[in-house]
């Protein structure tokens, strides 16, 4: 058939109606197929980002937690540890160790807590 075929009586116009409602469904279907294939395409991309999510933000549902986290880093710049490295080294680090401790910490407890509650009856 071609592109725009010529519509005479409402028999022609339900076969037009049913051949585009078919070429919407088979386009539908092959956009949701390119999606899937650009999301597994991008699962290196997105992992990556998880990564670096760690070491530049903390996990913010326990603000105990990130208490604790900055009075033990700060007590271990102060006992000199640090002392001995560059200045900018001396800024990064203390960042990056709360950001990945506080995710440590918060799926440690996540796993204790799955198992307490899994050994519940």
């Amino acid at each position: 058939m071609n592109n725009n075929p010529t519509i005479s009586s409402y028999k022609d116009l339900m076969e037009e109606k049913a051949r585009l409602h078919t070429l919407l469904e088979l386009q539908k279907a092959a956009i949701k197929k390119n999606i899937e294939e650009l999301k597994d395409d991008f699962k290196p991309v997105t992992s990556a980002f998880k990564v670096i999510e760690k070491f530049t933000a903390r996990n913010d549902k326990s603000k105990v937690v990130n208490l604790a986290l900055d009075y033990g880093v700060d007590i271990i710049k102060s006992t000199g540890i640090l002392k001995k490295i560059s200045w900018p080294l001396r800024l990064i680090v203390p960042f990056i160790t709360k950001n990945i401790a506080s995710h440590l910490i918060a799926n440690s407890r996540n796993k204790k807590l799955k198992k307490i509650t899994e050994a519940l009856p």
